[in-house]
């Protein structure tokens, strides 16, 4: 039976947390915004709301202001998925260089194009958005 449960995020953390979600756990089905309210409603199977609780606590600690205050982010396993299968296993980053989507221009270094180079973007682009909305917070 799914159930939904109610998480109070602050005003300035609402985007990211809206856009984290989905990935910290396999079985959250289903995120709803009530903005009137400040409320993001997660919703699960009634069985694995101990596990979607915890995930979505952690991840809220993340981007809670006591994580960032030092400045100094270090990379954190909110939830290990090594022993999990994953529906695909193949490694793309092959097939990406035999298609030319990437290039490998030196030891370590590779030039992206096409969807990749897009994806890059997107995922940079939302990092530098980030990073001025929280820069504009500590002034």
């Amino acid at each position: 039976m799914d159930i939904f449960i109610d998480l109070k995020v602050e005003k300035e953390n609402i985007d990211i947390i809206k856009e984290m979600l989905p990935y910290t756990s396999e079985h959250i089905k289903n995120i709803v915004h009530i903005e009137d309210e400040g409320i993001i409603k997660v919703c699960c199977d009634e069985q694995y709301k101990a596990i979607v609780e915890e995930s979505v606590g952690k991840l809220n600690g993340l981007i809670s202001d006591k994580f960032f205050k030092d400045k100094k982010i270090s990379t954190v396993r909110i939830e290990d998925w090594t022993d999990k299968n994953v529906i695909n296993s193949e490694d793309v980053f092959v097939k990406l260089q035999q298609t030319s989507e990437i290039y490998n221009t030196a030891d370590g270094t590779f030039v992206y194009s096409g969807l990749p180079l897009k994806i890059f973007e997107y995922f940079n682009l939302k990092i530098d958005e980030y990073a001025k909305d929280t820069s504009k917070l500590r002034i």
